[in-house]
């Protein structure tokens, strides 16, 4: 059984006067998560250090325009397709589709109306939170209507687990994710370059200068993308490397080598916080908080957000896929159920 309590309580007002919830799941450690409607988003996260204080380890806004309107996407699920598709088309069963440019010539995380601008309906149910979206036919361009169930958990080992559930009434792409930034030193400081970063993954893919994929995957042996080893996020990511200027950082595909073990580790010798990352998906994307730079007033603590002050896992599939046949796709049929599952475990080293 889950040792958890859940509780809710009014959070940001929309420009249409609606009140969206802050819900909190707490485990008997004290612990807790904050998931908001708005965008099935991870607000905050407070698991203990190494000093017992209980200590938010994601990022977030302050700001209902924030929500709507950030380019960051703190803390949102995003559909119907996480990452980028390029030129914003791809075809699907003989047919061409348009979806929106909304990162310059290219689709990015479900358009210009994402999942993440939106309120979803919410429910809790024997322990779990419960997000669901209907996203209808034509929306931002995808055909089909797809119907969308997030299940949140956060249990007694400090583990968030999230599963991801879709069907559609039509052939359509699917390919979900969660945005959350973290920074294991605490949600305010001003850096993730000393937060140390571990990947399963001996494979990446490089992209063109518009972060499209180019192909195919490449070997991480004797580049900055080699995470196979603990190593600081910012011990190479200023080495002279065509990927990282094109990217101004890390902002790539990561190919999961082995699900016996660990997807992704992440710890902070400050705190002490140890972040564990498993999923389903094929791909971890990496990103390390490039074009982050908001305001104090923009933010839940009121602290500025520098540059590289957070580091996202986004597990999905790979990028641009629709338009690269050789890649694992994401097309959902249906009749099929589009199913998975990320767990990120809290832990000290």
């Amino acid at each position: 059984m889950l040792q958890t309590t859940i509780s809710f309580r009014p959070f940001l007002t929309t420009d249409k006067g609606e009140v969206t919830k802050l819900y909190r799941i707490t485990n008997n450690n004290g612990a807790y998560v904050e998931i908001s409607d708005l965008g099935a988003s991870i607000v905050s996260l407070y698991v203990p250090d190494k000093t017992g204080k209980l200590t938010d380890v994601v990022l977030s806004y302050s700001t209902y325009k924030g929500f709507s309107e950030g380019e960051e996407y703190f803390g949102a699920s995003v559909g119907r397709v996480a990452g980028r598709i390029a030129k914003g088309t791809f075809t699907l069963e003989g047919k061409k589709y348009k979806v929106a440019t909304n990162n310059g010539v290219n689709h990015l995380h479900g358009g210009v109306n994402s999942f993440s601008r939106r309120i979803w309906s919410s429910s809790i149910e024997k322990g779990k939170l419960i997000m669901k979206l209907t996203s209808s036919d034509g929306d931002e361009g995808y055909p089909g209507e797809l119907t969308v169930k997030i299940v949140f958990t956060f249990d007694d080992s400090n583990t968030l687990k999230i599963e991801y559930y879709a069907t559609t009434n039509k052939t359509t792409l699917c390919n979900l994710t969660n945005h959350t930034y973290f920074n294991l030193n605490g949600e305010g400081n001003p850096s993730i370059l000393d937060n140390y970063l571990y990947i399963n993954a001996d494979r990446y893919l490089p992209v063109d200068a518009t972060l499209i994929p180019l192909g195919e995957t490449h070997s991480v042996k004797d580049t900055p993308f080699d995470f196979r080893k603990f190593k600081q996020i910012g011990r190479d990511i200023a080495i002279p490397s065509v990927q990282l200027s094109r990217a101004i950082g890390y902002d790539h595909d990561f190919i999961i080598k082995d699900y016996n073990r660990e997807c992704a580790v992440a710890y902070s010798p400050l705190t002490g916080i140890k972040l564990t990352c498993n999923t389903t998906c094929p791909v971890i994307h990496l990103y390390s908080g490039n074009y982050v730079n908001l305001k104090p007033s923009e933010t839940k603590s009121h602290r500025p957000y520098p540059y590289r002050c957070g580091f996202a896992l986004e597990t999905q599939g790979y990028n641009d896929a629709i338009n690269h046949p050789d890649y694992p796709q994401y097309i959902l049929h249906p009749g099929e159920t589009y199913h998975t599952c990320t767990t990120y475990k809290f832990s000290l080293i």
